[in-house]
């Protein structure tokens, strides 16, 4: 075998195994919701201890909302801040609200979760007046 071919494939395992081990770009957030009507919620993605929010061995650049409903404006929000925040009005049954977070390395991951003032949806953001999920 080609001696050169064989360093060239050494550095080449060099130089993208680093990459490879990195830690990987995470989104996570947990929601808090008023239990009057309309539902002011906050979510913020600082809040989950177990799988936070973080862009491994980069920082974060921005976050991008979809608060995952039509009726009350801004549906969609981009942000600096790890917090956002919406109201939903009284009857939204279930939508899903997302997060995606942007890596100053150009990495991003998106993370959703239902929220629901619908009883019987246990495992969805609610507006009771606690941090979930």
């Amino acid at each position: 075998m080609n001696r050169k071919l064989i360093v060239f494939g050494l550095a080449l395992v060099f130089l993208i195994a680093p990459a490879l081990v990195a830690s990987a770009t995470t989104a996570n957030f947990e929601g808090w919701c008023s239990s009057s009507f309309p539902n002011n919620c906050v979510f913020d993605t600082r809040r989950p201890t177990a799988s936070p929010t973080s862009c491994g061995s980069s920082s974060i650049d921005e976050f991008f909302w979809d608060y995952g409903d039509n009726t009350y404006p801004p549906q969609f929000e981009t942000t600096t801040s790890p917090i956002g925040s919406h109201t939903y009005p009284p009857g939204m049954n279930t939508v899903d609200v997302c997060v995606t977070v942007f890596c100053v390395d150009g990495t991003s991951d998106t993370k959703c979760h239902c929220f629901g003032n619908v009883i019987g949806y246990s495992w969805c953001i609610r507006p009771v007046g606690s941090w979930t999920p």
